[in-house]
């Protein structure tokens, strides 16, 4: 029996020109509607406070299917706002108060719940905060001190949240074995897999080449991404953590093996 493994991939983060962060489909950007999910409101809620988030659910969940039924894509760039802008342009200071009076507004004449509108706004100016604001400077104008800001534009950008593609491909073999040996596990959406709650978007991809037998590579398949999704030490050293699973993972089918008498192994790749 033998067990081998090379590398595996495991988490990314996304690039940004603020600090760093989220989810979804050309940039990271913050979102009201990715907010607006049910998912997105119970982990605010949870940091909002559990017990009013709790009493106020029912109202908080009509809302919600108000809101995405009235807003269930993002905008278009030719999609009007829907509110306006308090002027054309704003400065770097300026954008925290502008934005969340649009959130505010925006929220209040839906009828949403303070807690959850007061969250939301929050978290939304947040993630604008971290994403890369560069795309809607205007061009430098020599009689201006402060770097001046597009206001459709950003607004647009705070309230859409585009979908981080994970570049991923397949290809298929020729003159393949009778029996293919190889498992593959692709996860875009791991984070939401394990209900983890971080400012890190993660991706898991893997290929797993069995060797004399599909039972390694199967097993691989089916725990490896699990005890990783688990590890309490993934958002501080990913490194380790998926050198723990790999190890973990390991172990487990060595246990197996010998407990059916499996004679099979495994490489991992990206």
């Amino acid at each position: 029996m033998q067990t081998r493994h090379t590398r595996k991939n495991g988490t990314s983060a996304p690039s940004t020109g603020g600090d760093a962060k989220p989810q979804p489909r050309e940039e990271a950007s913050a979102s009201l509607q990715s907010r607006s999910s049910p998912a997105g409101v119970d982990a605010i809620g949870r940091r909002a406070g559990g017990n009013r988030m709790g009493a106020e659910g029912a109202e908080a969940r009509r809302f919600l299917d108000e809101f995405v039924t009235e807003f269930p894509e993002p905008l278009g760039h030719d999609d009007p706002l829907p509110l306006g802008p308090l002027s054309g342009t704003i400065t770097a200071e300026e954008i925290r108060g502008e934005c969340l009076d649009l959130a505010l507004r925006l929220l209040a004449a839906r009828n949403a719940p303070p807690l959850l509108s007061a969250a939301l706004s929050h978290t939304a100016l947040t993630e604008l905060l971290k994403s890369d604001l560069t795309p809607h400077h205007l061009p430098p104008d020599p009689e201006q001190v402060a770097t001046l800001l597009h206001s459709d534009s950003l607004q647009r950008c705070f309230f859409n949240n585009p979908a981080r593609p994970v570049l991923s491909s397949a290809h298929a073999i020729r003159n393949a074995r009778r029996k293919m040996e190889d498992r593959h596990v692709a996860l875009a959406d791991f984070n939401q897999l394990f209900g983890i709650q971080d400012e890190v978007h993660r991706g898991y991809f893997a290929v797993f080449d069995g060797h004399g037998g599909v039972d390694a590579a199967t097993y691989a398949a089916t725990h490896l991404h699990v005890t990783l999704g688990y590890d309490e030490h993934l958002g501080s050293d990913p490194a380790a953590a998926l050198k723990r699973a790999f190890t973990c993972t390991d172990h487990m089918f060595h246990e197996r093996a010998k407990r059916e008498r499996l004679r099979s192994g495994s490489d991992a790749g990206p």
